[in-house]
């Protein structure tokens, strides 16, 4: 398993890769974003680990850039207290987050997890519908009429899901577990911001108002 760790502090970045080569995952490491979108631009990774702390420190920008060079799964690596931090990178196209401090083998079994998941969907062929819309698991897209809309693999997870159980509400452990591939924790917001972002790419149905809407106790459900 091939890892891209953006990551500014050297003795930081070195420490974790130690840790997850024992793992059998290695560990590219850059320093900053522009040597990372460079890279990206012509090698593929089973994942991107990015210090939320460049993240903040670019004005959140070079996630969007990143974006542009691989549609690779992003998570974001925080310290405590930056959970905040976490949040607006989920907002501008990042997978998930994980705090530290965390066990190596915690770590190994969520990265393990996104890259099987994130190769089947490349390799998933059949396309889903329903009415106007479209979804290409395997492209990371959706299609409505003429628009092609871009999807993250948390969001392509998602919104298979969803378009697989039509009007029925799918409960939120459920959307957690199968669509970001961990458990829900207290307080932990991630779901709903990568559903507010699905909301706004998707955009209204033409007859029914918001496509994906909240079922209050249960979750979520795409309207039909």
């Amino acid at each position: 398993m091939k890892v891209l760790l953006i990551e500014e502090d050297r003795l930081s970045a070195f420490e974790l890769a130690q840790v997850l080569e024992p793992q059998s995952i290695e560990a590219l490491i850059v320093h900053d974003v522009v040597t990372a979108e460079s890279i990206t631009a012509n090698l593929q990774f089973d994942v991107i680990l990015l210090n939320v702390e460049l993240l903040k420190r670019s004005n959140f920008s070079c996630l969007t850039k990143l974006r542009l060079t691989a549609n690779t799964p992003v998570i974001l690596l925080a310290s405590q207290g930056l959970e905040s931090q976490c949040i607006k990178g989920l907002e501008v196209g990042a997978d998930d987050y994980i705090a530290k401090p965390f066990q190596p083998e915690a770590l190994a079994a969520r990265l393990n997890a996104i890259k099987r998941r994130s190769s089947d969907d490349r390799g998933r062929q059949p396309v889903y519908s329903l009415d106007d819309l479209c979804l290409l698991p395997g492209r990371f897209q959706a299609r409505i009429g003429d628009s092609r809309i871009e999807l993250t693999p948390a969001e392509c997870r998602l919104l298979r899901l969803l378009m697989t159980t039509k009007n029925n509400p799918l409960p939120r452990h459920t959307l957690y577990r199968e669509g970001l591939l961990r458990n829900e924790s207290p307080l932990d917001r991630s779901l709903d911001v990568h559903v507010s972002n699905l909301r706004k790419k998707l955009g209204p149905h033409p007859t029914k108002g918001n496509r994906i809407r909240s079922v209050r106790g249960l979750g979520y459900a795409l309207i039909h």
